[in-house]
């Protein structure tokens, strides 16, 4: 019996190339996920890293990318890759929009927080 299931996030996963971007900086990606028993699961996307090798999958649900995985046995680092992965989409989002609106931007990652800065570039 498998124990992959969905995991809930107030972040929605909505751009799959800000959610490459992420994955592939903290990992392997693939498309597949591994449950406890070592079954793989298709999966639309997926990252793999050394603390967690079965995986955290990404599903699209027709409006929003779904967390999939199967983390019996690792819930605090399958939820400290989750915070992180959110974390990171949200920089990268903001980054890329502020960048599309012509800003020129900076970010500050710290061990609690990170800061990104905006700043708009006028022409003479």
């Amino acid at each position: 019996m498998s124990h992959i299931t969905k995991i809930k996030t107030k972040i929605k996963f909505k751009n799959k190339q800000i959610l490459e971007q992420v994955l592939k900086e903290m990992g392997e990606v693939t498309t597949h996920i591994t449950d406890y028993y070592g079954t793989k699961r298709k999966v639309d996307l997926a990252v793999k890293v050394k603390q967690f090798r079965r995986g955290i999958g990404f599903v699209w649900n027709g409006s929003e990318y779904e967390i999939l995985c199967d983390s019996w046995g690792h819930q605090i680092e399958v939820d400290r890759l989750v915070n992180q992965i959110q974390k990171l989409y949200i920089e990268k989002s903001l980054t890329t929009i502020l960048t599309q609106q012509g800003f020129v931007t900076t970010v500050q990652r710290g061990v609690k927080s990170t800061k990104i800065r905006a700043t708009q570039i006028w022409g003479y």
